[in-house]
């Protein structure tokens, strides 16, 4: 890690052949869900048609898929994003994106981050980061979508530089794909 910054890993991947999202608790290992992990799930709100837009159509390209998350570090503040490639392509090919950045706290994910449409400049179009006063380059609160245009499962790993918290989740698209609307009750993302 660097000059105090938090870190962010995006992991995308292939579903398992095995189906289903694969839970982990907070030391890694597979486990069943406890009361606590039930209760502080994250949610994200929106139609599961729209991922077939935002995700699948616009980023059907997979430097468009990588370049947005870059992007993501960049407004984050990260001094380094480095783009991990697997050897061979296939179902079980992880690409794992990985910054310094100033992370994200639980709560910054779960209000922000898995709020589709959630607008970072506010009504300001020159808003900059906070501390490098960097140009902010998101726009449309969807970049976290980009990943399904060349996976199924996206994983991110946050660390908070502010707080030091870490929160884990993955959001995966045949969870998320449907005709139902995907609201406050608590669906994927997966602790």
């Amino acid at each position: 890690m660097l000059g105090g910054y938090g870190v962010s890993f995006w992991s995308i991947r292939q579903q398992p052949d095995t189906g289903g999202i694969m839970k982990k608790n907070t030391t890694g290992s597979d486990s069943s869900e406890s009361r606590d992990d039930v209760r502080h799930r994250l949610h994200i709100s929106f139609h599961g048609r729209v991922l077939e837009h935002l995700g699948i159509q616009m980023y059907q390209s997979p430097v468009s898929s990588l370049a947005e998350f870059v992007a993501n570090a960049w407004d984050a503040e990260a001094k380094e994003a480095n783009i991990y490639l697997p050897d061979e392509v296939g179902k079980k090919a992880v690409i794992v994106i990985a910054d310094n950045g100033l992370g994200m706290t639980r709560t910054e994910c779960q209000d922000r981050f898995l709020c589709v449409g959630f607008n970072r400049r506010g009504g300001n179009p020159d808003e900059k980061s906070p501390n490098l006063e960097r140009p902010i380059l998101g726009r449309k609160g969807i970049g976290k979508f980009a990943g399904f245009g060349i996976a199924e499962v996206i994983r991110i790993d946050s660390i908070s530089a502010a707080t030091r918290e870490r929160t884990v989740f993955e959001l995966d698209l045949t969870d998320l794909l449907g005709e139902e609307y995907i609201g406050t009750e608590e669906k994927p993302g997966h602790l």
